[in-house]
């Protein structure tokens, strides 16, 4: 399977980016075929509320697919059913916002490896691929319990046996 990954308004390296996301190791399992960079979208028709981009208008922008998985890409804040987001996923389809894993004087240092942001976008990932929300069990950890797990490191981020099971 392949990631397809384009951006929305979102300033920073797509590969530098990415090649975080894939020191995942059930990053690499899963989209064994790697990643392709299918350039930026800049949707006209999208009513932008309150400065905020709402995240399934942007999803169903994206071509349906069968077999590998789209990614947006963004800086810009999102809106969901319940407000603001940091991602959503479904349908093959998923979008990872940046702008609250910003730092610096001017809000505008970004670190492709900050764990928290790849966290975020496997588990909107895991959205993309079906997945669902499930209570935290401290014995096997998972990327998809709501709340937040501390991740020691990148290559640390999993979805439990019984969720990693279900996308295999």
């Amino acid at each position: 399977m392949k990631l397809l990954v384009t951006k929305l308004w979102f300033p920073y390296n797509v590969r530098t980016t990415l090649a975080g996301l894939f020191e995942i190791p059930q990053i690499q399992e899963r989209f064994d075929e790697g990643f392709l960079y299918d350039g930026e979208m800049r949707p006209q028709d999208i009513k932008v509320c309150s400065g905020y981009w709402p995240a399934n208008a942007v999803l169903d922008r994206l071509p349906e697919s069968k077999k590998d998985v789209y990614l947006v890409l963004t800086s810009m804040d999102l809106k969901g059913d319940y407000g603001r987001i940091h991602g959503k996923g479904y349908n093959r389809k998923a979008i990872a916002s940046n702008n609250s894993f910003l730092s610096g004087a001017k809000n505008n240092i970004f670190d492709p490896r900050d764990i928290d942001f790849q966290a975020m976008t496997f588990h909107e990932l895991g959205h993309a691929l079906g997945l669902s929300h499930h209570d935290n069990d401290s014995l096997n950890h998972c990327a998809m319990p709501l709340g937040s797990h501390s991740w020691s490191s990148l290559d640390k981020i999993r979805f439990c046996d019984e969720c990693y099971n279900k996308i295999k």
